[in-house]
């Protein structure tokens, strides 16, 4: 009797081990948080959200339906990250009326998204181009391979001879507040496996997820496993975190007092706006000092120009198959 019970334990430790490889594997990009204190900067009465664009072109309202809830979804996971106010849903503006607006009423942050072609009149698409270097940030998704196809095409009319850049493990983006050691999820990866952007002066003002990053916050997260729509989450929560520090960086001289929420605190209200208030990075990429800080957007000079990399080749080199 003894000897069935000591087999059968070692049995459910073995089961336990191979899930836990499993899960490993499955899930290599499963994040902890970067710092045990990272700050949110809003202007004083703001509150935090996401504005997805109306296009001619199918798919690009994917995840707005309120059963779904994609971008509602994820904005409730940012209130419970730092206790900030957030939005209950997505603005949906097309270029035209988000450039009346202006970032202050639209927010930093844009979702572009969609399965098939994008149709954009040229000035709309100066117009884009426009409110992205004024301080706004684009996070584009890939529905399907065809809307791949159709955002690099895009890309290459909204920022004439630049080029899609992979996105390093180091980058804030991909640091804080939650640390992704292999890149961010590559989920259904329409697009292959890598993010990758367009960087202006320091900034990112184009942030693109090759894998339908919306799909996994929808309610349901399309099939996907728990673990894997949590990374997605977190991977929102740092391209809205970042968007909204380096909206801050660009545009603090105008802000009259803000607010700070801290993802391990409470906030703390009506203060002016700092000097000077660069993004912190986690100490673990930096193991001689406790933290260190990134050069703030008003000296980019100083920060060198990435590499330009070719992401469809870079996939084709580091995921043959």
């Amino acid at each position: 009797m003894k000897k069935l019970l000591v087999i059968a334990l070692v049995a459910l430790l073995v089961a336990l081990a191979v899930r836990a490889w499993g899960w490993d594997r499955a899930f290599p990009h499963y994040e902890r948080l970067a710092t045990s204190s990272h700050e949110l900067v809003l202007e004083e009465a703001s509150t935090v959200s996401i504005t997805q664009i109306r296009y001619d072109g199918d798919g690009w309202d994917d995840g707005l339906a309120r059963k779904e809830g994609a971008v509602s979804n994820l904005l409730q996971r940012f209130r419970k990250a730092f206790n900030a106010p957030v939005a209950t849903n997505a603005m949906v503006m097309d270029v035209s009326a988000i450039a009346e607006a202006g970032i202050a009423r639209t927010g930093p942050l844009f979702l572009m998204t969609g399965s098939e072609g994008i149709k954009m009149a040229e000035a709309e698409v100066k117009q884009l181009r426009t409110v992205l270097l004024s301080g706004g940030t684009l996070l584009a998704t890939a529905g399907s391979p065809q809307w791949h196809e159709a955002f690099i095409r895009f890309a290459a009319r909204l920022f004439p001879g630049t080029k899609l850049r992979a996105i390093a493990d180091d980058d804030p983006v991909m640091q804080v507040p939650y640390i992704f050691r292999s890149g961010a999820p590559a989920l259904w990866h329409h697009g292959g496996y890598r993010t990758g952007g367009i960087r202006h002066k320091g900034r990112w003002v184009v942030i693109y997820h090759p894998g339908d990053l919306d799909d996994a916050w929808k309610t349901g997260h399309s099939g996907i496993h728990r673990g894997g729509a949590d990374t997605a989450y977190s991977f929102g929560i740092n391209v809205l975190s970042y968007a909204y520090q380096q909206y801050y960086q660009l545009r603090r001289k105008h802000f009259r007092s803000v607010t700070r929420y801290n993802i391990a605190g409470s906030p703390t209200r009506n203060q002016l706006p700092r000097k000077r208030d660069p993004i912190k990075i986690p100490s673990h990429l930096n193991p001689k000092a406790k933290v260190f800080k990134i050069l703030e957007h008003a000296r980019w000079e100083e920060i060198p120009d990435d590499p330009e990399i070719d992401l469809e080749k870079l996939d084709k080199e580091t995921n043959p198959y």
